[in-house]
């Protein structure tokens, strides 16, 4: 008798103590497919193209890509080891793409969209040499970045930058296409 008052008494304890399922998340009301096409050109002909694609939850309006590799940098070095031990600092380079949905209707989608690309420039002919600082070779960076508003028609490859390196014949092309998957 006693064994089925305390088993009576624990059955509820034990009811409450297990979780109730948690709800699934809501699904996105809107996904949208942005594809990036990155295209360096030198004098007018296509040397290198690169695709980059993020996708976007509609709800939260936002995305960001960012591909790239740390390269060490000498910036001076060490007065604590006879001699000079070098120092480096790393910098960050490749691609950084954000995207911020702004507005969307059946046909178009809104868009603040920001690309940056940097990476270390060989040096050439029209370039010259490689900065010098001390007895070490220190890349030369080249660095694109461009940022716009916009609203593009869906599926419909739009061009939003050409920008021009100021000092040689190259430029850079950034083409964008926006899909919405649901």
């Amino acid at each position: 008798m006693l064994k089925k008052i305390a088993l009576i008494a624990i059955l509820p304890l034990a009811l409450l103590a297990q979780e109730a399922p948690k709800p699934a998340p809501p699904k996105p009301t809107h996904v949208y497919k942005l594809n990036y096409v990155l295209t360096e050109l030198d004098g007018g002909k296509k040397t290198d193209s690169k695709d980059y694609t993020v996708l976007l939850d509609g709800d939260r309006r936002t995305g960001r890509l960012r591909v790239g590799t740390r390269i060490p940098v000498t910036v001076g070095t060490s007065v604590d080891v006879p001699g000079g031990r070098p120092q480096y600092q790393y910098m960050d380079l490749g691609v950084i793409i954000e995207a911020f949905t702004q507005s969307a209707t059946d046909t178009s989608l809104g868009l603040r969209t920001r690309v940056e690309v940097s990476s270390i420039a060989m040096p050439t002919a029209e370039s010259g040499k490689a900065a010098t600082i001390g007895s070490s070779t220190q890349p030369i960076i080249r660095n694109f970045t461009g940022e716009s508003d916009v609203t593009v028609p869906f599926n419909k490859p739009t061009t939003l930058f050409i920008l021009d390196e100021p000092n040689s014949k190259r430029s850079f092309q950034v083409q964008f296409t926006a899909t919405e998957i649901r």
